[in-house]
C-alpha cells in the first residue's frame, strides 16, 4: 500500500457538479462508478481507496481530495476512527457512467 501526499480539496469549481454526501460508518465499504477525472472528497475522517489499472491504495483524510485517474469501480471504505463523509465531484469531462449510484 502506498499513501499520497494529497492537495486540500478546492471545493466544488465552476462548470463541476458534485453528488450529494456520502456517510460510510467506520469500516463500511462501498463500490462506486465514476469516469476518469471525477474527484473524490473527503469532508470528514479518513478513507482508503482502490481503483482499477493503479497498483497503489490511497488513503485520503479530512479536507483532502483525490483526482480519480481510471473509469470503473472505485472501492472505497471508512478508515479512521470515527465515521467518513465524501462526495464525488464530477465535471463535463467526467460524467457519472450509466450505472452509477
Amino acid at each position: 500500500m502506498n499513501t499520497l501526499t494529497h492537495t486540500p480539496s478546492p471545493g466544488t469549481r465552476h462548470g463541476a457538479s458534485a453528488s450529494s454526501l456520502m456517510t460510510l460508518p467506520i469500516g463500511e465499504a462501498r463500490t462506486l462508478r465514476h469516469r476518469a477525472g471525477a474527484r473524490l472528497e473527503v469532508t470528514s475522517g479518513r478513507v482508503w481507496l482502490t481503483e482499477p489499472g493503479d497498483l497503489d491504495d490511497h488513503f485520503v483524510a479530512s479536507g483532502e481530495s483525490l483526482l480519480l485517474h481510471h473509469n470503473g469501480p472505485v472501492v472505497v471504505q471508512s478508515d479512521g476512527a470515527s465515521a467518513a463523509v465524501l462526495r464525488i465531484v464530477t465535471s463535463s469531462s467526467a460524467r457519472r457512467l450509466p450505472w452509477s449510484p
